[in-house]
């Protein structure tokens, strides 16, 4: 069985022992007792009533607070789309403007791979034959196919 099921039921079964006890008793003696105790003076009925305004002062300045706050959320409701729209072009610009980097930076790579491996882009060119311009420049086959395959 819950825990928690078992708590409640616990709980239940307490208030129903008291209500029993409180409605068995025919003499209701205590609780006019305590009623005449609390024979109110007028210095206490002003504290009351002062405590009671100042709760009510409290109550109204939260109030407004609250409803400022949620006529704020509101407009930052109506305004969300706009924001939404503008973070999305933000965005697509930042895009283009990191593929633009990066298209540099290849255009860059590529440049310096062609000033790197110039010598036998060249001998390719004039004679179309790897394995002479692997021997003519010291340099494996695979190497050379490798350079001249990233050319075309």
């Amino acid at each position: 069985m819950d825990y928690n099921i078992i708590i409640v039921i616990t709980g239940m079964f307490t208030i129903f022992i008291a209500l029993y006890i409180l409605l068995r008793q025919k003499d209701h003696s205590f609780s006019q007792n305590h009623l005449s105790s609390l024979n109110p003076n007028e210095k206490d009925l002003k504290k009351l009533e002062a405590l009671i305004g100042e709760g009510h002062l409290k109550l109204s300045h939260e109030i407004h607070k609250l409803t400022s706050e949620v006529a704020l959320l509101r407009e930052y409701i109506t305004n969300l789309p706009d924001v939404k729209e503008k973070s999305i072009e933000n965005c697509t610009v930042s895009t283009y403007e990191a593929n633009d980097h990066e298209h540099f930076n290849h255009i860059l790579n590529y440049n310096k791979f062609l000033q790197k491996n110039k010598d036998i882009i060249e001998l390719y060119k004039e004679t179309n034959n790897l394995e002479e311009i692997a021997r003519k420049l010291n340099k494996s086959i695979r190497e050379v196919e490798m350079v001249v395959k990233l050319v075309k």
